[in-house]
């Protein structure tokens, strides 16, 4: 499997350290689209990789955290994962403008073993200043946020970046099941091509051992279904077309909601 990069950003520990000499090369926000339906499988690859993409990031934020580094004073405003499934992932913290931004340090998770931590200080390739530019854009293309935190992934796919906006919550308690965000761009153009949002309002539940919920946004649930039910268990989703389970980040067509319970 190619190496894929995603850009994961928490956005209320990060978004104070926004300004306007940080803007993006990217288009300026659009207005918001319909979501559009994508098919169940590349809804679970998107949503598995996302949500892989968080969990490394966040490991490597506790290896900055332990090793008292501390993200605010050394400017740092985002990250970039570079993930292979042999040979672990390297998270690239960056600051500056995402026209021309600086990895500060990168932290190499392997498979097995320690963590290492190198501070570098150099310019961002390319590809990896595009991305952390779509990651920018999205944060501040997402409009009415639900919740204060906001855990963006952006994957690359061909020509075309796709960010993906996901609410949070501190409480482990809690599901966010609304205010979830898709921002597509052009790489070549640097264009925000849509923006599309997995739900009309925001929606908070208490977590229990499955969760139900009404879904009439697109005709089938898409990559952030897929995260919610990686990360708090079986989902159960009605939609207009019909009744859906997303269990273990697999999704599948029911004949009613009572079968799957």
């Amino acid at each position: 499997m190619k190496h894929i990069l995603i850009i994961l950003i928490s956005l209320s520990v990060l978004s104070a350290c926004q300004s306007t000499a940080t803007r993006s090369a990217f288009q300026e926000d659009i207005p918001l689209a319909s979501l559009k339906d994508i098919e169940p499988k590349r809804a679970e690859f998107r949503g598995l990789l996302a949500l892989q993409k968080i969990h490394a990031a966040e490991q490597a934020q506790n290896v900055l955290y332990k090793a008292k580094v501390n993200m605010q004073e050394a400017g740092i405003k985002g990250w970039v994962t570079d993930i292979s499934p042999t040979k672990g992932a390297l998270v690239y913290f960056m600051k500056g403008s995402g026209r021309s931004p600086t990895i500060v340090y990168t932290v190499y998770i392997p498979p097995k073993g320690v963590p290492q931590i190198q501070k570098t200080d150099q310019s961002a390739p390319e590809k990896l200043a595009a991305m952390y530019d779509a990651r920018m854009t999205a944060m501040w293309s997402i409009d009415e946020p639900c919740t204060p935190d906001y855990e963006i992934a952006v994957l690359k796919e061909g020509d075309k970046l796709i960010a993906i906006a996901m609410a949070s919550s501190q409480k482990r308690n809690r599901i966010v099941a609304g205010g979830h965000y898709r921002f597509t761009y052009d790489l070549n153009s640097r264009d925000m091509i849509s923006k599309e949002r997995f739900s009309k309002g925001c929606l908070l539940l208490d977590k229990t051992r499955s969760t139900y919920l009404s879904h009439y946004a697109s005709k089938e649930p898409g990559e952030a279904h897929v995260i919610l039910s990686l990360r708090h268990g079986p989902l159960f989703v009605k939609s207009g077309t019909g009744f859906w389970e997303i269990r273990k980040g697999k999704i599948q067509k029911r004949a009613s909601i009572e079968t799957t319970k």
